[in-house]
Parts: C-alpha cells; structure tokens; sequence
C-alpha cells in the first residue's frame, strides 16, 4: 500500500503546473521575462473553455519571469483581474487596462466567470510587440508542450484566441477555417476545429483585443464565439 509521502509525490509529478515547471526549466526558459499562466493553477482542471493570446506584452521596465508567474498563480493570481497594468506608461487600477477589460467582455458573453477561465499565450516569452520578438516561431515551438499539458488537463470544448491567425497556425493544425470582415482595415476573425496532438476543439479567433473591439464590433466578435454557444 503506497504511503501518504508517495502518494503526495505522485500528485506533485502529475501535477500540470509543475510538469511544465519542470520542462521550462529543462529547457533554459524559466527565468526568461515573460509570463505561463495568466490565471489561477485551480482553472487547470476540466472546463467549458481555454483563452489564449499572442505573447506577453510590456516595456523593458517589466521585469518578472516565468518563474514569477508560476509562483503568482500557485497564489490564486489572476492576471486580467488582479494585475495593475500600464498601457503607454498609464498605470490602470487592478483590471482596468483596455485589454483586461476586454477580456472580462468576453467571458461574460460566453456567460463565464474570468476568474475560472484558464488563460495564457502561445508564447511566454515578453515582448514589445511581435515584430521585436526575436525568433518567434521558435518561441511557439518550445511553448507547445506547456500547452499541451495544460490542454490535456482542462480538455476544452471552445479555444479562444487573439491575435493574428497565422501566428496561431504555427502552433496549431487549423481546419473547417470561417472567415468575416473584421470591420478594421484588411483584418478579419475566423472560428472552425482547432487541433494540438491528439485534442481537437472549436476555436473562435479576432484580432488583438489591445488594439481592435468596441462596442461596434461586438456582432464580429459574437460570431466568432458562436460555435461555443453550448458550453
């Protein structure tokens, strides 16, 4: 019969935040400038949905790494909510930057609490914007595993995403692809089955939510969540 310190270690090595613990580390990533999980370790579990972004954003005055976003969300921490950001230099109360606020808009559209949506990047890696990301393709590729862990563990119905697609298409295998005018210059969102390893899922993608939404853009982004309507 196994004793209560082996049954606590066996939790400890499944565990899907320390299983990507481990590979960051493994792979010389932890203590890069960047953030994991935007949400709390307890949205890593099976749920209706699984937000995702580009990369972590912010100036060279912001400091903390991977390592301090594991530790954050092992205390509950909620990026989107709980987070003072400061967009142009500005700082904003707790989860009132634009983006924050944006994201919140989301969830309450897919009648989800924020607080209990599992939300990250596809890279961890921080950058000013994509363009000054060196080697970002490459960023995505090591990042994939974390994801998958995460992915295995929540197991989604609906992956929504932010940012440009073909970004999203170099870390996932993309199908039955839906597109509309985004109502922005030449920008459009998209939905259609969304596959990493062996998990599939409906996805719903508009573009960057620090740039583009508004309550005029509103039908756009319903449409993209349209296939999420049953969770």
């Amino acid at each position: 019969m196994p004793t209560d310190q082996n049954a606590q270690e066996k939790r400890t090595v499944t565990n899907p935040m320390s299983l990507a613990e481990h590979y960051l580390d493994q792979h010389g990533l932890i203590h890069s400038p960047g953030a994991v999980l935007y949400s709390s370790i307890d949205t890593l579990k099976s749920g209706p949905a699984y937000f995702m972004g580009l990369n972590p954003g912010g100036g060279d005055q912001e400091t903390s790494t991977l390592a301090d976003s594991i530790a954050a969300s092992r205390k509950g921490n909620n990026a989107y909510l709980d987070e003072q950001w400061a967009p142009g230099g500005k700082l904003k109360p707790a989860g009132q930057a634009v983006l924050q606020k944006r994201i919140k808009s989301v969830a309450d559209l897919l009648g989800l609490n924020l607080r209990d949506v599992p939300a990250s990047n596809l890279a961890f890696t921080r950058s000013r914007r994509i363009g000054e990301h060196l080697g970002f393709e490459e960023a995505i590729r090591l990042c994939a595993p974390v994801h998958q862990i995460f992915l295995e563990a929540v197991r989604p119905q609906f992956l929504f995403t932010f940012g440009s697609i073909d970004h999203f298409r170099a870390g996932f295998e993309l199908s039955e692809v839906e597109a509309i005018d985004a109502m922005h210059q030449s920008w459009k969102a998209y939905r259609g089955i969304a596959k990493l390893g062996n998990l599939t899922f409906q996805f719903g993608n508009v573009p960057h939510l620090s740039v583009w939404g508004g309550e005029r853009k509103i039908s756009v982004l319903k449409w993209a969540l349209e296939k999420a309507s049953r969770i």
